[in-house]
């Protein structure tokens, strides 16, 4: 494969391109409370989507686009996998809960 040289140099510098791009980002606690200023729809269920369709979408939708994606990176390097998108949903879970009982409060 061609491009494999470059994927290996990319995964050894990762580190520094890690911080490099935690730089470029707001971190998903200040995502989510921005969300919720918005008063946007914070969980799945709030739009009406089962959690089992959010998470298979998630776990598929790199399959449906023509470019390539961190997704595709992710089942490329065969990272995305059940235990990958268990601990994403949990931790999405854990974000939007606490927005959630806010909202309620108010």
């Amino acid at each position: 494969m061609a491009a494999h040289p470059r994927v290996e140099a990319f995964l050894h510098d990762w580190p520094e391109r890690r911080a490099h791009l935690a730089r470029l980002v707001d971190p998903p606690e200040v995502v989510v409370q921005s969300l919720a200023m918005a008063n946007h729809p914070l969980r799945y269920e709030d739009l009406g989507t089962p959690e089992a369709q959010a998470r298979w979408a998630f776990r598929n939708g790199h399959l449906m686009r023509g470019r390539f994606s961190s997704a595709d990176l992710l089942s490329f390097m065969g990272w995305l996998d059940d235990d990958l998108v268990d601990e994403i949903f949990a931790d999405y879970r854990r974000l939007t809960e606490q927005q959630a009982v806010n909202r309620t409060i108010r």
